[in-house]
Parts: C-alpha cells; sequence; structure tokens
C-alpha cells in the first residue's frame, strides 16, 4: 500500500470516530436542496454559491444564491426547511416598476445571488454585476456614442434587500449614487462589483445598518462603505483614514502605496468581511481582506465603526459617520508555492471568553512545499488574538491546517456557527471546496473549549454527493432546540445540504477503588482454586449536562489490566449475571438528567508467579449511547459530549520487597556458562561432532542476584537458526517451550525469552538448562557457534556489565574413510595383495634400465569410500612405503593415479635405473639413520616397513570429492627389485593409505573412531619352487622362441647327415639289380610261420 493510501485510510478512521463523538448529524437528519430536481441546470446556474438561514420554527428558510441562473442574471431563492415541505421558490429582486434602476436592461447579467446576508427581519442579496446607464444628457441624446456605450458596461452592482416576508423593499446602490454628481470613470465607481466580498447587516435603533464592500472601485484597489435604511452614511475607505470621497480615488497617496506602504491597485480591499466587536464599543466593527495587497501578501484591515452626531441621518454629501482603522494584519507565514491568497476569507469568533472578538483568516492557496506543478494549494486558516482595543497578535501554533492535503484549498470559507455543541462558546467551521475524502469538498468543526480553539479538528463532514461542497456555510438555529443548524452549499453541483446537531450529553465520572496496592506474596481471595488479590472498583456517574433528555440511555463497559501488548491479562471482572470472571463487562443503564449513579465489580488481580508486578494494572471505563426512545425523542438522537468524560480509568500497582521507593536496584549477573554434548546417558565438554550420532547440546548458565528484588526477571538467548530449542529447565523444574520472537541479532538468527523468576530475591541463584538440536547439515556455517546469553528485570540494573554472555561452541565434522584393495574376498584379505613370487636362482639384471628389468611388476586397485553421514570434499591421499634398505632399491613406481588423474611421486623414483645418480644428502642425521638401516638389514628383516628402511611418501593432493556412500579407485602400479628380494627374502612389505582432509573445513574434520586414521596394505612375498612352478607363468613368446629353435636346431642336424652320406647309401642299395633280386625271392618265398610262402636261401 502506498503512503498515500494509509495517509487516506487514517484519515478516514479519524473522521469515523469524529462523526461518533461529535454531534452534526451527517446522515440521519440531513435535508438536501436543489432546483430543476438536480438536472443539469443546478450545476449551470451556482445554486448554493451564496447561502443564509432566515427566522425560526414555521417561517425557518434557507436563503439560497444561484448567480449563474438564466444566463448569468442571476436568482435568489427561499426553501423552507421545518416540516414536510422543503420546497424552494424565487424570489422577486425588482420592484414593479422598476423605477429605481435607469434602463430596462439593467439586470441582464448582473449574477443576482453572489452574497446574501439575514438579519433577524431582513434578507439581503447582492448582484455585483449590476449595470446602470449614464443619465447626463450627451448620453440620452447620443446613447450609442464611444464613451456612453463603455460606460454602459460599468459594474457597479446593486444589493436588494427584502422585508420579513421576503417581500422586495429597495436596492442598496452606494456606486451608482456616488457617481451621479461626478464622471463614473474607472479611477472611482466604475468597476465597483458592490457586494463581491459580503455584506455585514445589523439592526441598531430600528434601523439596518450594512458594511458592503466593493473590491472593484478605483480598478480593483477596493474599499468597504455603509449604508443605513439603503443610504450611504459613510465614506468609501479602503486603507487610508481620507475625510470625504473626491480624495479617495485619485490619490496620490493611495496610488503610491510602493513607497508609503499603503494599499497598491489591485489590492482588492473588501475581498472579504466580518463584523464583530473589535474593541468594546457600542457599534460592531469591520474586519475585511486584502488577498491582493502588499505585492500579493496579502492583508486584513481592522475597521472601526463611529456616528459622528450619535445618530445617523442619511445625507450623500455630508457623511454622518466613518470607518477608521484600527489594524493593518500582514500575512505571518507566506506560502512556499506562491502567493497564498492571505484574507480570502475572515471570521470574527470569541476565543478567550473575554468578549472581544478574535480573528481565523483563511489563506486557501497556501502550499506548504516548494514545487511548479499547479495545486500545491493545501491552505491554511491563521488565528488571531484580539488584545482588547482591536489589536491583534499571532502566535506560531495558533495555525490549523485541517488534513493538509493537496488542492483541497482549505481555508477558502471560515464561518463563525456559533454554539454547535451547546457547551456555551461559539465554534468555527472551515470549508475546503476541492478536499475531502474524494476531492468533493469538506467542512471541519473547531470548537472552543476552555478559552482555546482546538487545533485538531472535531469533525470532518464529506460531501454527500457533488462538487464544491463547504465553498458557502451559514448557521442558526431553525427551532426551539438550543442548538443552532449548519447550512453547507456545494454549488459546482447545484445542491445545499441542511444538518442538524445532536443533543449533547455531558457525564463526569469519580472512579474509585478500595485499594491502590496490593502484596504479591498473598492472597484474599480465590476462583477455581486460583489465588488472587480482590478489589472493589466503583464508576461514580454524574450528568453534568445543560441540554440532555430528561431521561437517556448509556453503555458502561469496565474493562481490566488494558495493555498496548499483547501479553497475557493480569486481572479479570467478576460478571454479576454469568458467575464467571472476564476481561470486560457491559451493561446498559437509564439516567435521570441531573442524576448520579453509583456502578461497581469486583476485579481479580493475579499474584501468579508469571505476572508482570512492575507495571501497574489499569482499570478503564468507557461510555457510549446508542439509538434508543430516550435518546432520539426530540430530533437526532443524542451522543456523549466529546470534551466530557467518555472514559476513565485507575491503576492499581504491586507492592514490591524493593523498600519504601518501590523502585528495584537488581544486580543480575551470569556467573558459569558452559555447553555440553550429549553422549549416551551423559554429556561432556567437547565439540559437537557434524555426521556423528550426538546431535543434542545442553547449555548450562547460573544467574545470581547480588542486590535488591528483580520482578519478572528474564533471559534471552540468541542461536543460530541451525539449531532448534528442545527443552528449558528452571532450577530444575521444566518450561513450556516459548516462541522464537525477535530480529535476527549478531548473526545468531533465533531469539528465546524464557522467565526466570519472579522476583529473584537478593544474593538467589536460578540456574539453567537449554537444551538444542542440531538440524541436519552437511557442513557447519562457523567454526565456533555463538550462544548470546543476557538477563534482565523490570527494575534498574546498577551494573549492565555482568549481564551478557557469549559462549562458543566449538565444531567438528566426523567422517569415515574406508580405504581397501579391490578383492573379492572379504575380512582381513581386502588389505592383503596376492603373494608375489620370484625366482631366488635367477641373478638380477646389476644394472637394470627399466622396470622390467628391475624386477617383478605388482598392480593394486585401492578403493576409498566414504562410509560417514557427511560428504567429504578436497581429500588428499598420502601412499607410503618402503623406498630402499641402506643402498639397495626395494621398488620402482610406474604409476599413481585416482581416477585418471595422476598424483605426485615426490622424487621417488629418482637415480634408481642406469644412467641416473642417486641422490646424495649432506644432512649428517639422515646418513647416521641409513647406516643404522644398514646394519640392522644385515639380519634380513621378515617386513619391509618404514621401521626397517627408509620410506617415501606419494601424495595425491585435493583430488578427491566423495559423497555419502561414494567410491573412489586409486590405481598404483610397480616393480619389487630382484636383487631387494633375493637379498633380504623379507616376508611382506607394508603400504601405507592416509587420507588427509582438505577445503575449508579441513582442519576440523577427523575420522570416527571406529575408521583408522591410516591403512597399511600388505604385499607378501614368495620363492619359486617345484610346488609353486606349476603355477609359474611362462610367457607365449619365451614358448614361441624355444619351438622356432628347435627347429632350427633339427634342420642343421638334418644337414650334418645328409653331408656324411648317410641317406646315400640307402639310395644305391635301392637303385641296383641284386637288390631288386632279393626283394622279389624274399617276396616269393614261403613263410615258415605260416604267414607267407616261399623258401629260406
Amino acid at each position: 500500500m502506498t503512503d498515500k493510501g494509509r495517509l487516506w485510510i487514517t484519515l478516514l478512521l479519524n473522521y469515523l470516530a469524529l462523526s461518533q463523538s461529535f454531534n452534526v448529524d451527517s446522515e440521519a437528519n440531513r435535508l438536501e436542496f436543489s432546483i430543476s430536481g438536480g438536472s443539469g441546470e443546478d450545476k449551470s446556474s451556482f445554486f448554493g454559491y451564496s447561502i443564509g438561514l432566515f427566522k425560526t420554527l414555521a417561517d425557518a428558510r434557507l436563503i439560497i444564491g444561484a448567480p449563474n441562473h438564466s444566463n448569468r442574471a442571476g436568482a435568489v431563492y427561499s426553501c423552507r426547511v421545518n416540516g414536510n415541505d422543503n420546497s424552494c421558490s424565487k424570489m422577486d429582486a425588482v420592484a414593479s416598476s422598476n423605477t429605481e434602476i435607469p434602463g430596462n436592461d439593467a439586470t441582464e447579467g448582473e449574477s443576482l445571488g453572489v452574497t446574501i446576508s439575514t438579519t433577524e427581519n431582513t434578507v439581503t442579496a447582492c448582484a455585483s454585476m449590476t449595470r446602470f446607464k449614464p443619465t447626463n444628457q450627451a448620453c440620452v441624446d447620443d446613447p450609442e456614442s464611444k464613451s456612453c456605450l463603455f460606460r454602459r458596461n460599468y459594474f457597479m452592482g446593486r444589493c436588494p434587500v427584502f422585508d420579513e416576508d421576503l417581500k422586495f423593499k429597495y436596492s442598496d446602490i452606494p456606486c451608482y449614487k456616488g457617481s451621479l454628481n461626478r464622471t463614473p470613470h474607472l479611477n472611482r465607481y466604475g468597476m465597483c462589483m458592490l457586494g463581491t466580498g459580503g455584506v455585514q447587516s445589523f439592526n441598531n435603533e430600528g434601523k439596518l445598518y450594512q458594511f458592503i464592500s466593493a473590491p472593484g472601485s478605483g480598478r480593483y484597489i477596493g474599499a468597504v462603505v455603509s449604508t443605513v435604511d439603503g443610504d450611504k452614511n459613510s465614506n468609501f475607505v479602503n486603507k487610508v483614514n481620507l475625510k470625504d470621497d473626491t480624495t479617495f480615488l485619485r490619490s496620490a497617496e493611495v496610488k503610491n502605496d510602493d513607497s508609503k506602504s499603503f494599499t497598491a491597485q489591485h489590492a482588492m480591499v473588501g475581498y472579504s468581511t466580518a463584523k464583530g466587536n473589535f474593541t468594546g464599543e457600542v457599534l460592531p466593527g469591520l474586519a475585511s481582506g486584502s488577498p491582493r495587497a502588499a505585492l500579493f501578501g496579502g492583508q486584513v484591515m481592522i475597521y472601526q465603526y463611529r456616528l459622528k452626531n450619535g445618530t445617523a441621518t442619511p445625507d450623500d454629501l455630508d457623511d454622518d459617520s466613518e470607518l477608521t482603522i484600527k489594524q493593518i494584519i500582514t500575512n505571518p507565514a507566506p506560502s512556499k508555492g506562491g502567493p497564498s491568497l492571505f484574507g480570502a476569507s475572515v471570521a470574527a469568533i470569541d476565543i478567550n471568553g473575554d468578549g472581544f472578538d478574535d480573528l481565523a483568516v483563511g489563506a486557501p492557496l497556501f502550499a506548504n512545499s516548494v514545487g511548479n506543478r499547479i495545486g500545491q494549494d493545501e491552505g491554511r486558516v491563521f488565528i488571531f488574538i484580539n488584545n482588547k482595543n482591536g489589536q491583534f497578535s499571532f502566535k506560531q501554533n495558533m495555525t490549523l491546517e485541517g488534513e493538509n492535503v493537496e488542492s483541497s484549498r482549505f481555508g477558502s470559507t471560515v464561518v463563525n456557527i456559533g454554539d454547535i455543541n451547546g457547551d456555551g462558546s461559539d465554534d468555527l467551521a472551515v470549508g475546503a471546496p476541492w478536499g475531502g475524502k474524494d476531492g468533493n469538498g469538506a467542512v471541519y468543526i473547531y470548537n472552543v473549549r476552555d478559552g482555546q480553539l482546538t487545533k485538531t479538528h472535531s469533525q470532518v463532514l464529506s460531501s454527500p454527493s457533488g462538487a464544491g461542497f463547504g465553498y458557502s456555510i451559514s448557521s442558526a438555529k431553525i427551532d426551539t432546540r438550543v442548538y443552532p443548524a449548519l447550512a453547507v452549499g456545494a454549488p459546482e453541483s447545484g445542491r445545499v445540504f441542511l444538518f442538524k446537531a445532536k443533543t449533547i450529553i455531558t457525564l463526569e465520572d469519580n472512579l474509585w477503588i478500595d485499594r491502590i496496592t496490593i502484596p504479591t506474596d498473598e492472597s484474599n481471595c480465590e476462583f477455581g482454586k486460583v489465588k488472587y488479590q480482590c478489589i472493589t472498583f466503583r464508576a461514580n456517574l454524574k450528568d453534568a449536562s445543560t441540554n440532555a433528555p430528561a431521561k437517556f440511555d448509556l453503555e458502561i463497559t469496565f474493562e481490566a489490566d488494558v495493555r498496548d501488548s499483547a501479553a497475557a491479562g493480569r486481572a479479570l471482572i467478576y460478571d454479576n449475571s454469568t458467575k464467571t470472571l472476564v476481561k470486560s463487562v457491559t451493561n446498559k443503564v437509564t439516567f435521570i438528567r441531573g442524576r448520579s449513579l453509583p456502578y461497581q465489580h469486583t476485579i481479580y488481580i493475579s499474584i501468579d508467579k508469571a505476572t508482570n508486578f512492575e507495571s501497574p494494572v489499569r482499570l478503564t471505563t468507557s461510555y457510549r449511547t446508542f439509538a434508543s426512545k430516550n435518546n432520539c425523542e426530540d430530533g437526532p438522537c443524542a451522543i456523549l459530549d466529546q470534551f466530557g468524560a467518555l472514559s476513565g480509568f485507575a491503576v492499581v500497582k504491586y507492592l514490591k520487597q524493593c523498600g519504601t521507593d518501590q523502585v528495584c536496584d537488581v544486580d543480575l549477573d551470569i556467573e558459569d556458562t558452559e555447553i555440553r554434548v550429549k553422549k549416551g546417558a551423559s554429556s561432556v565438554i567437547e565439540p559437537l561432532y557434524i555426521g556423528s550420532f550426538n546431535d543434542e547440546i545442553k547449555l548450562i548458565a547460573k544467574v545470581r542476584n547480588r542486590n535488591e528484588s528483580a520482578y519478572q526477571a528474564k533471559m534471552e538467548i540468541n542461536f543460530h537458526e541451525d539449531f532448534a530449542l528442545l527443552q528449558i529447565s528452571v532450577n530444575g523444574r521444566d518450561s513450556i517451550i516459548p516462541e522464537y520472537n525477535g530480529e535476527n541479532k549478531n548473526g545468531t538468527g533465533n531469539v528465546v525469552k524464557f522467565l526466570l523468576d519472579n522476583p529473584i530475591l537478593e544474593r538467589e541463584v536460578v540456574d539453567v538448562e537449554a537444551q538444542f538440536i542440531i538440524k541436519s547439515l552437511a557442513r557447519p556455517k562457523f567454526f565456533e557457534y555463538p550462544f548470546n546469553l543476557t538477563v534482565n528485570s523490570t527494575g534498574n540494573d546498577i551494573n549492565q556489565s555482568n549481564n551478557r554472555k557469549t559462549i562458543k561452541l566449538p565444531m567438528k565434522i566426523q567422517s569415515c574413510v574406508q580405504i581397501s584393495l579391490d578383492r573379492a574376498e572379504g575380512g582381513d584379505a581386502r588389505n592383503e595383495a596376492p603373494k608375489l613370487l620370484y625366482d631366488n636362482l635367477k641373478k638380477p639384471i646389476a644394472r637394470p634400465q627399466s622396470a622390467q628389468e628391475a624386477g617383478p611388476k605388482v598392480e593394486y586397485t585401492i578403493l576409498v569410500q566414504n562410509s560417514g553421514r557427511v560428504p567429504i570434499d578436497n581429500m588428499s591421499i598420502d601412499v607410503t612405503l618402503v623406498d630402499r634398505v641402506g643402498r639397495t632399491n626395494i621398488i620402482y613406481i610406474t604409476e599413481l593415479s585416482v581416477e585418471g588423474q595422476t598424483c605426485e611421486l615426490n622424487k621417488i623414483n629418482t637415480g634408481k635405473l642406469f644412467g641416473s645418480q642417486p641422490t646424495q644428502t649432506n644432512d649428517v642425521a639422515a646418513r647416521r639413520k641409513r647406516r643404522d638401516v644398514i646394519q640392522r638389514t644385515d639380519t634380513r628383516p621378515p617386513i619391509l616397513n618404514c621401521l626397517n628402511g627408509h620410506c617415501q611418501t606419494m601424495t595425491c593432493k585435493n583430488v578427491l570429492n566423495v559423497p555419502v556412500d561414494g567410491i573412489r579407485r586409486l590405481k598404483l602400479s610397480m616393480a619389487v627389485y630382484l636383487e631387494a628380494l633375493q637379498k633380504f627374502q623379507s616376508d611382506e612389505m607394508v603400504i601405507t593409505v592416509t587420507p588427509k582432509f582438505g577445503g575449508t573445513f579441513g582442519s576440523i574434520v577427523e575420522q570416527a573412531q571406529e575408521c583408522p586414521a591410516k591403512i597399511e596394505l600388505r604385499q607378501p612375498f614368495g620363492k619359486i619352487t617345484a610346488e609353486n612352478s606349476d603355477i609359474k607363468r611362462v610367457e607365449w613368446w619365451i614358448v614361441l622362441v624355444a619351438v622356432v629353435g628347435a627347429l632350427i636346431f633339427l634342420a642343421i642336424f638334418c644337414a650334418v647327415l645328409y653331408r656324411i652320406g648317410f641317406f646315400k647309401r640307402h639310395r644305391l642299395e635301392e637303385e641296383s639289380p641284386l637288390h631288386q633280386h632279393h626283394i622279389e625271392t624274399y617276396q616269393r618265398k614261403p613263410q615258415a610261420d605260416g604267414y607267407g610262402s616261399g623258401s629260406d636261401d
């Protein structure tokens, strides 16, 4: 919602409250007047431009001017205001013969109704634009001449006067009469505009006296003039006390105003007028506004009216009275946004009750800020106090602002509306024709009370319908009631509204309680087994009204312990009708005017430990009227006087153990504090581990009061939102967990407040335990979480240095990294590699040029698994193993990587292959250690580890990000020197793998107890034997070479036999005849054993 929207809501709520508390009935008894049934003619005629109330009872009339009616001829209407007939009729403002106005076209465009003025028996309505035909002989002979036509357009004006029957009597035409014996020049009366700034009428010795404004006189210098029964009886006067009219308009003093501080041209003296008792003389004085005087700064002239000879004998040539200037009031607060029209409206009203009228001056164009836009006209009304001699003074705080809304033009109308609330003092109404909640206008009511004008309006009347509401205001009594009616015009919509005042009931109350203090450590009554302190509360009401109904009805409400805060109530009222304890009781009672009524209840006041004993218990009464037969019998329903008793209150204080002054000087000290982490059934002082199952902590504090009793002693704990409060215990008693409240303080997030005791006596100690649980976190936000403790009470803490303390909880992250070999077997086998077999008979290569020549090769896949409850970031892995024993190299690393990312070998392979030189050291301690190792190696250590040899560490830095239950793989490949295996014949070698935690929180990450800080992997060794030779692997290329070699050897052997003739003899035998003969004989020879035939040759 915008600030402007909030402003309007505030203003609307104020308006509603004030409408209920003040007595102008804006709804139920409102009358509305218009002509032509509210058609467009109403708006165009400016019906309601001026208004005046006339007479009372059945004859009461509302006189309404419509200056734009009938093509600006104007009209005046008489409307009935009492009874069922509220019709309006047009008044005839000229005589039937029309002999008083020369020429038959004098009323055309004269704007009749621009001003209305009433007395007990007369009504005056002015037409400021009336023109008169010149009567000199030259213009009679030639009326169409240029000079005569020009003079015919002089707007001298007239003010018709009507008798008590609203019949036309005559017209006041002092400007026209003043021009008869002189040339009607512009410098005199040519643009008189008579009555534009108002007519002030009064009766004296049976004659009608009138002060009439003429703001257009002398080229808008302006003037005022007085008449008696229609005849001018004073000179025209502005700011200069001149003796006759012959020098008034042509005076050099008037024209040279800039040098002599007199009225400048176009000052428009008489723009507004108001009569009043300014000096205490018999005849009234006159206040006249001049908003364009003093270079548009605005002024108000104060005149005193006197008769020269004690009588008022009309004589045009020899004036019998005079208006004498008493003071010229200047603008006390110039506008910041241009001319403010100070003096555009004036009203006389006795504010301080001294019998002399004070002055209210409107400045409707006043702007409170500098700007170039149109429509900053908030408006102001300035109040001037009369010093009893016609001299006025202004004080800065005597300014009315209305609602200070742009373009409202507050102060366009200022009117003394009489005693609207019946308290004996006149009140003030201020119009803002373009203000109000919808811009259609508003009227603000200000009351005079105890010699002062209330600076805040008591009621705002908004426009019921139509624009321009508040442009004209009038007030008078129209019936037998003591309260005047209020008429308000809205000429832009052609409407006039009449409001009646409600009857005022003025109450006085004398509240009484039987005790004003109660003890906190004892009770005198019970209700529902709860102990209380009971008192009697009585409202002694008395009617102090002057005009209240004979009987009236009232609603009385009792409330107990009314506070601005939302804290629980400390007092309850016993309701006699329901027999229960309640916070408030409302009853309706009937009063008889002038009587008193005692009205009482029993109040039950809490003395429970949780009660706030510091602030008093406030008991209140409130009174209001309501619509009933008694209250609404004589018209608008009666209401309570807002300046009387609308409510009352009494206070009851708790009697505290703080000495006679009842001000407790306390000294609360937070002595000891500690935070313990829960582990099983016990708790220990140690860091809280994220990722462990120990997620609860206990904050322990000891508070001592070293001085007087501390009431409502409370502790406030500020803690981070990563923690949740489980329980609070005070002195071993569990407390209800209070709700978190307050804003973030010191980066801690949550604030919890709870009661320690009420009171904490002197030297008493209170033990506090607060249990918290940490929320599920991947990692903490701080290395140390702060817990800020503060203790306070409602007393005066004489030593505030010891009632605040901060205790910090250190944080750790518990992880569990498990490392093993990637093997199918489980259990211990996961940390032991397959046995490495070597040939103990094979001669090792003395100077290997590659890892293959150095010795047998092994490869490992090492699993790194996160078995903890939190993910791990930027973890490093250190791999440590025996590099050499003495001068004998043990291993040569061919690969160390994590998920394909190479790790640092830290020069472990330096100087181990042919052609490289071993690194020597000048470190004496290192050489001594190596010598010791050499001596130890002569014993052939069964295990190759860092105790028996020189170890080297390789590092995989910040390469592992392992989620919960995640696995990463580390690959290690190396060759074991055959020379070392044959020389030491050790059973196994130890490889140590150590996880290291890095990142932002690496310094607080620790391995859980069940997860070792480092893991030892074992590589067993074994010799090749007959038993295990079948499992010895023969490389395929060796088999291939052996087969090829055998074939080559066989080919060579056959070639040698052939060369020595081994195959030649066999061939000869097969080719000789003898040989063939023996074959044939053998084939024919019988077999002796029966298998063949032939004989033995």
